[in-house]
């Protein structure tokens, strides 16, 4: 089965933040990341259940999985859920960042 991967309003300015980090470094590598990084959450749409489940899964009603994107230093944990036929991207957050407080999860997840 196909999903359709939509991808929130935080998740998208989780990765302009994260660009815009990156561009100040180095333009070429901000570039670089934003294609990568846009090629695995369109990804997602082929058999996303193949994704560990996130740290945070089980504090909400939702189901919260998670595609851990990039290297070292550089990991960024993709947050997604499953539901209505769709991969909904709902934050992108940097892998040194602290598990999700519950009112962030609450705030992330899409109204269904």
């Amino acid at each position: 089965m196909k999903y359709r991967v939509v991808v929130e309003t935080r998740a998208i300015r989780d990765i302009d933040e994260a660009t815009g980090w990156i561009a100040a470094q180095a333009f070429d590598a901000a570039e670089r990341w934003f294609n990568a990084i846009e090629a695995q959450i369109n990804s997602l749409a082929h058999f996303p259940e193949r994704c560990a489940r996130a740290r945070e899964d089980g504090l909400f009603k939702y189901e919260l999985r998670q595609l851990v994107f990039g290297r070292r230093h550089g990991r960024y944990r993709i947050i997604f859920t499953i539901y209505d036929g769709a991969v909904h991207v709902l934050h992108v957050r940097h892998g040194a960042r602290p598990r999700m407080t519950m009112a962030e999860i609450v705030d992330l997840l899409p109204p269904v």
